[in-house]
């Protein structure tokens, strides 16, 4: 048969008393409202009092056993009336539980009657018994109290001796750690010492490295530089070769123009290919207008650079011409040492040819 369900509300027996339920918890425990106090419980602790069970008008004592206590509980049933009284007979641990005398002496207590009768009289009985027995024990305990006192005596001397030895074994050894404290104190003092050492040379060390770190990553730079470098100047000293004997094939080359030229004998002074020319006014140099270079001379692009002019008074080799694409004025490109320079036609004139 299943125990009904609780609730908040409802009315319940609890350890013998009347209680009402006023919370449930998460846990499924029940907070119980006990006359002037409340109370904890799991519900098979509890039992739900039913209508009929409150509206019964009943008076019962009940007597039960709990362990090695006899309860007599008195209760008084009529609408929501509570137990009014309640008495324990608690049995001896020495002695034998006995729930007729146990019931006898709560029964007793509950009513208010004096705890005589039969259960009086064997607990009587159970006493002069236990009396007979303590003064039997008593004499043996005589006889042991007196060798006891005559072992208490020898342990005595003995101890005195003993004593005796132990003091002088404790001067020596007071003497022996005075010295042991001094030693101590002085490695204390030496531990110290050279802990301070320690840490100077700790915070030393790590400066050291601090260093040593920021040298290396220098050097690590520096040798990257140095291979930069190198490799730039391989590139250039390269390229200066190559630029070298390509100047010369285009001086010889030009000498045998201007040896043809010279044949040729013109009868008018236009700037040609291959003419010497001087630098008369530099800021007559195109040094921004590289797409004239990459069309009318790509091969010398690379030695073209913006933003830079040549001096008046330079004297270099017409490499190429052509118009503006814009204005349609005549630009010369002029090889100066390694240099290409775009000028206009009031930046140059001819040299002795």
């Amino acid at each position: 048969m299943n125990k009904p369900k609780l609730e908040v509300g409802d009315r319940v027996i609890w350890n013998g008393k009347n209680a009402k339920i006023i919370r449930v918890t998460p846990l499924g425990r029940y907070v119980v409202d006990v006359g002037d106090t409340s109370v904890m419980t799991y519900g098979q602790n509890l039992k739900k009092l039913e209508e009929k069970d409150m509206e019964d008008n009943t008076q019962a004592i009940t007597i039960i056993r709990d362990g090695n206590k006899t309860l007599a509980i008195y209760t008084s049933r009529g609408g929501m009336t509570d137990i009014t009284k309640t008495a324990v007979a608690r049995c001896h641990p020495d002695d034998e539980y006995d729930f007729e005398i146990g019931s006898d002496i709560a029964y007793s207590r509950l009513m208010g009657f004096p705890e005589v009768s039969k259960a009086a009289k064997k607990e009587n009985e159970q006493l002069k018994e236990r009396i007979r027995d303590l003064e039997i024990s008593n004499t043996s305990w005589a006889e042991n109290f007196a060798q006891l006192k005559r072992n208490k005596d020898t342990a005595v001397h003995n101890l005195g001796e003993e004593k005796a030895n132990l003091k002088e074994q404790l001067s020596k050894q007071k003497e022996i750690n005075k010295e042991l404290v001094d030693e101590h104190a002085e490695l204390i003092r030496d531990y110290a010492h050279a802990t301070n050492r320690i840490d100077d040379l700790e915070e030393q060390l790590s400066k050291q490295k601090e260093i040593n770190k920021e040298l290396v990553d220098e050097n690590e730079k520096s040798k990257d530089k140095v291979k930069e470098l190198e490799s730039m100047n391989a590139d250039l000293t390269s390229e200066a070769q190559y630029l070298e004997r390509k100047v010369k094939r285009f001086a010889d080359e030009c000498e045998k123009l201007e040896a043809e030229i010279e044949k040729l004998k013109p009868s008018n002074k236009e700037i040609k290919v291959c003419d010497t020319v001087e630098i008369v006014n530099s800021k007559a140099c195109y040094s921004l207008y590289e797409e004239w270079i990459d069309k009318y001379l790509p091969k010398f692009a690379n030695q073209w650079n913006e933003f830079h002019d040549p001096k008046n008074g330079d004297i270099g080799i017409v490499m190429a011409k052509a118009k503006h694409y814009r204005s349609g004025e005549m630009l010369y490109a002029v090889l100066i040492g390694e240099k290409v320079y775009i000028m206009g036609k009031e930046g140059i004139k001819l040299h002795n040819r």
